[in-house]
């Protein structure tokens, strides 16, 4: 079973990626995120295609030039929609593998107790980044 054959009700996960001139490694990050309910892009004034990108991707694009990293992190979170909001670098690519035990950790949340408080916070995953055309992959 592929991620993208998951259907998975509420919690509502968001994938947030915080941009700026990512251009060259934004749509291979944006490729394979396209089983999450939400993507939003949080751009710093981007001068190249990264804006572009976003935009064919479908995802929504937040503008946002402040230098303060709380703020940038408090104004993207509230313009999220999710319960859960994977928090993405746009040089990350997430593995399918990854992606199918994402939705299987929230399905299985939801169906075992949806209002238990001993529900999982959060959770560690494997990432692989691409740097000067090589991938690198980390745990």
């Amino acid at each position: 079973m592929t991620p993208d054959m998951i259907s998975h009700p509420k919690p509502l996960l968001s994938v947030l990626i915080f941009t700026h001139n990512s251009g060259e490694v934004l749509s291979d990050c944006l490729s394979v995120l396209r089983w999450a309910d939400e993507v939003v892009i949080f751009d710093k004034g981007s001068n190249d295609q990264t804006l572009a990108i976003a935009q064919q991707s479908g995802a929504t694009v937040l503008i946002h030039q402040s230098n303060n990293p709380i703020l940038q992190y408090r104004y993207a979170l509230e313009a999220t929609q999710g319960e859960w909001v994977l928090l993405v670098h746009p040089e990350e690519i997430i593995s399918p593998q990854s992606a199918l035990r994402i939705q299987q950790v929230l399905s299985h949340t939801l169906e075992q107790n949806p209002t238990a408080k001993d529900t999982p916070e959060g959770f560690y995953l494997a990432i692989s980044r691409s740097w000067m055309a090589q991938t690198l992959n980390h745990s």
